[in-house]
């Protein structure tokens, strides 16, 4: 029993806050136990006896580093003394070389900063830097600064040192590294290296004079698989579950999901030990010596007979502690027997979700960019495992590599001979070619001639790489994507042994899937005979979109046998054969009869993206430029290619990213081309007036929206940016040049004329119009929108009065030429014209006859309703043929209806017909029902509650 609290915990080095970690409480309650201001509950008094038992003396807890055992404690000893320098350096290459392969070492005085060098084939080599003095800041500092004053061109760097380095210490190399334009890619402190020499006899001997054998329960896993970051994220629940079992369980998960690291950590809070030897006589002495509170059997499916023995041991030795086996999902059963425990004593691992991904992965050291973050998180696909490879690679060597597959496919075959005794790629090819669907073991079997037990031990044992998991159907699925086409590639089709492909086609789960696996061996340089009349066979326009993206020859194969598939194919062609994408495009927009806005998409999607290469963003409008303009001269489409013009012409880059996780958070970034490339793109302008002189039908306003942009750049990208005269006056000439073209072309269109004066804000040298003008004023005061109201209300009496004699018909023309002319421009209605003939209607004697000239030219039912109301109060069988009229427009039906619900008694025939329309009309449609006798009318009410509604509930307002 332990009594004194604070005695324990200093026995242990351990401070008050990771006191109350490694027990489950609050680091206040630590401090009032040690006061003797709360008691101790008898199961909290259990835990306490459980620390103290795993905590024992020769199991201490240092300051920064635990001591696993009494050989754990004499390296980290022997590192704390003085070592040979020389020595030292030696073994920190030996040891870091296997995390990076390409290290080797430099040796001697004139060694320009470096004691290693690792040549990562993206540039020059960068250093390794060893020390073993105790200024480790000012010695990294100046080996940096030795190495670039010899012409060394660092970006990167590695630090070893055996000895302890703090926090504050890291912070300052860090600093020391990023103020020098450096990344410190690891550093390795004691710690590291007492881990690494653990089970390093050799390099201990040499180094540090020590021996011995290590223990066969230690706090860390003998994993190939890394074990990257230091807290658990994603697995709150479980870790509480683990913590709570007082008796034998079972965690289940899949290759990859993160099972080892989860109870190492558990294991660094004392309350479980890995068994990583064999030898019955060291399990024995360390059950004994150690007292555990738990030992874990890490992956048992692969040797469930380890439990038993573990049991034995455990009855022979009459030792306490408890059993955390590890397995896969599909070999649960099997373990769980041999555990003898229930499903209650059994927790799965499920997947973790992309944003905790997301953090776990920027856990283990990498940050970004986004896109980086993006390709581990979706090759990893939820198992935190799987990403401390990828991690672990990424930072070894060439990202392209990583994101390729080629460094899991290596990696993979470097420790392959230590997990099955058998050729791994070649036995996990077939599962690979089966992609996401996979293939079913015996099938598998049976086409290799391999005993299917055989088969299933192997791929059990493959299961430490964490690249393959068992599916819903079980059948086996090898991941991530790209480490499945590397695999496909070598087997089945590099050098004379291959395996041929085809019989293994006739075994997949879904052929689609499996073809889907040989485009991406055929991305990654395979060559896969028949892959056309394979694909031909699926007819997947998908498939064929991902084989377009292969290249120039593929997508020209797919445009030339499959025209019709130009819009399922357009991004993959437009990134290859733009050329011959855009006309294809273009074309098959104008022969389906609809508008260009899929086409436009798609060509908006093409200029735009990461801005990263400008010079290439900028090639694909000219392209788009020179493309769109031959097209034109074939088919004389003008609205179309003037807006795709447009597009290639804009002077502002906007592209749209989501956040590298589940993707809740969208950034839109904007941004501008420089002068140099602004001054390339405003040189095709005089191409798109070519266009605009030679069409039959102009889109004007897509025009004036491209004008508009170059005028005021800065109001179209974000964040804000301010520019200089240079930039000023290349955008200014465009403008000046863009609007005087315009203003001579369209000296026909007052509308037209009308905008552009709006934006010089100067009528000269135009032709405007001055009943246009009338009903369009310019002055707009958005501060006091009453006194405009009441402003442009007494305008539109006064031209009424002018207009009161005039015929109704040439009113109506009027309006109607006003109104296709602002349409034209662009600019909507004219804003005079409705308060117009709301005057009017108040002078008119023939309400009808006003309102069939306004519905004859198709104006708008807001400019025929003021004469629907007049007619209403004057004239109940006018109104009624007006109102009939109207039901029988669908773009009159809703004053029609409107006008119907205020009559105090509508003609029957009338009241059946609105309210059957209007039953058919969008539910969205918003119905205003004036305060009027008809509202009190029972028999409309029925009717209304039940024809339609959505119109007895709606606002009641008067006019």
């Amino acid at each position: 029993m332990v009594a004194d609290i604070k005695t324990l915990r200093e026995r242990l080095g351990l401070t008050q806050t990771e006191l109350a970690e490694a027990l489950g409480v609050q680091p206040n309650t630590i401090a009032r136990w040690e006061r003797s201001e709360l008691g101790i509950s008898a199961p909290m008094m259990d835990r306490i006896n459980a620390l103290a038992n795993t905590y024992r003396s020769n199991t201490v807890r240092r300051s920064s580093a635990v001591v696993l055992d009494a050989h754990h404690r004499a390296i980290l000893d022997a590192l704390g003394r003085r070592l040979d320098p020389e020595t030292f350096e030696a073994c920190a290459v030996a040891l870091l070389s296997r995390a990076w392969p390409t290290l080797v070492p430099v040796r001697g005085g004139g060694d320009d900063g470096f004691d290693g060098a690792v040549a990562d084939g993206r540039g020059e080599p960068f250093p390794l830097i060893v020390t073993t003095g105790e200024r480790l800041v000012s010695n990294f500092a100046r080996s940096l600064d030795r190495a670039t004053s010899k012409g060394w061109k660092l970006t990167r760097a590695l630090f070893a040192t055996p000895r302890r380095i703090t926090p504050h210490s890291r912070r300052k190399l860090y600093d020391a590294a990023r103020t020098r334009g450096v990344t410190l890619n690891q550093t390795c402190d004691q710690d590291w290296f007492a881990q690494s020499l653990y089970r390093e006899p050799e390099w201990c001997k040499r180094l540090l004079g020590v021996t011995g054998r290590p223990a066969a329960l230690s706090l860390f896993p003998a994993t190939h698989r890394p074990l990257l970051g230091d807290s658990v994220l994603g697995r709150k629940e479980e870790m509480d579950w683990l913590r709570k079992q007082k008796t034998d369980c079972l965690l289940v998960g899949e290759p990859g999901a993160g099972k080892t690291f989860l109870l190492r950590s558990l294991a660094l809070e004392g309350h479980a030990r890995f068994l990583v030897d064999d030898d019955r006589t060291q399990i024995a002495n360390d059950l004994r010596s150690l007292r555990p509170a738990a030992v874990i059997v890490d992956d048992s499916h692969v040797d469930p007979d380890q439990i038993t023995r573990l049991d034995q041991i455990r009855s022979e030795t009459k030792a306490e502690f408890r059993i955390i086996a590890t397995s896969w999902p599909g070999d649960a059963d099997t373990v769980r027997s041999t555990l003898q425990v229930g499903t209650s004593q059994e927790m799965r691992l499920h997947r973790i979700d992309a944003d905790t991904m997301v953090e776990i992965i920027k856990s283990f050291g990498i940050h970004g960019p986004d896109r980086l973050l993006y390709m581990i998180r979706v090759q990893a696909a939820g198992r935190p495992g799987l990403a401390a490879t990828l991690a672990h690679l990424f930072r070894s060597g060439n990202a392209a590599d990583v994101l390729s597959g080629t460094s899991l496919v290596d990696e993979l075959s470097r420790s392959i001979g230590k997990i099955v005794d058998t050729d791994a790629l070649r036995l996990l090819a077939p599962f690979a070619l089966g992609g996401d669907a996979g293939v079913k073991q015996a099938a598998v079997s049976s086409r290799l001639g391999k005993p299917l037990l055989d088969v299933s031990s192997d791929l059990a044992r493959l299961g430490a790489a964490g690249v393959i998991r068992e599916t819903a159907a079980k059948a086996i699925s090898v991941q991530p994507d790209p480490m499945r086409w590397v695999i496909v590639k070598r087997v089945f089709f590099d050098g004379p042994v291959s395996l041929d492909v085809e019989p293994f086609l006739d075994i997949v789960e879904k052929r689609e899937d499996a073809l889907r696996t040989l485009l991406g061996a055929r991305s990654r340089g395979a060559i896969v005979p028949h892959l056309e009349r394979w694909l031909e066979t699926a007819n997947s326009p998908r498939l064929w979109s991902d084989y377009a993206s292969l290249g120039v020859f593929e997508s020209k194969y797919v445009l030339r046998h499959y025209p019709d598939l130009i819009e399922a194919t357009a991004q993959s062609t437009l990134r290859t054969v733009p050329e011959t994408a855009i006309p294809m495009l273009l074309d098959c927009m104008v022969d389906s009869g609809r508008s260009s806005e899929m086409a436009i998409g798609q060509l908006k999607w093409w200029v735009n993206g990461d801005p990263d290469d400008m010079d290439y963003l900028l090639n694909r409008r000219l392209k788009l430029v020179r493309a769109t303009l031959k097209w034109w001269n074939r088919t004389r489409n003008g609205p179309s290619a003037i807006d795709a013009m447009c597009i290639a012409l804009m002077p502002v880059l906007e592209y749209r990213t989501t956040d590298p996780g589940i993707g809740r958070r969208a950034t839109l970034t904007s941004q501008m081309f420089t002068d140099n490339e602004l001054g390339i793109m405003a040189s095709q302008w005089p191409s798109v007036l070519k266009i605009v002189e030679g069409s039959e039908c102009v889109p004007w306003s897509d025009l004036f929206d491209l004008v508009e942009v170059w005028m005021c750049p800065e109001f179209s990208v974000f964040p804000p940016v301010r520019y200089g005269s240079m930039t000023s006056s290349v955008l200014q000439r465009f403008t000046d040049s863009a609007l005087s073209d315009l203003a001579r072309v369209t000296a026909h269109h007052p509308g037209i004329q009308h905008r552009i004066a709006e934006l010089t804000g100067s009528t000269q040298g135009l032709h405007l119009h001055p009943v246009l003008e009338a009903l369009s004023p310019t002055e707009i005061d958005p501060r006091d929108w009453k006194r405009q109201s009441r402003l442009w209300a007494e305008r539109a009496a006064e031209l009424a009065q002018r207009w009161e004699g005039r015929p109704v018909g040439e009113i109506a023309s009027l309006l109607a030429w006003c109104e296709a002319e602002m349409h034209l421009a662009g600019l909507g209605s004219p804003r005079l014209s409705l308060r117009l003939c709301e005057a009017l209607a108040e002078r008119v004697e023939d309400p009808v006859g006003s309102a069939d000239a306004l519905i004859d030219r198709d104006l708008p039912s807001s400019f025929v309703q003021p004469f629907l109301h007049k007619a209403l109060a004057l004239d109940r069988s006018q109104w009624t043929r007006l109102a009939f009229r109207c039901v029988g427009k669908a773009e009159y039906l809703r004053i029609a209806v409107e006008a119907v619900l205020v009559h105090h008694d509508p003609p029957s025939s009338l009241l059946d017909d609105v309210l059957s329309k209007a039953a058919d009309m969008p539910s969205s449609e918003d119905f205003v029902i004036a305060s009027c006798p008809a509202i009190a009318n029972s028999t409309i009410h029925k009717m209304l509650q039940s024809n339609v509604p959505r119109i007895a509930g709606a606002t009641a307002i008067g006019y």
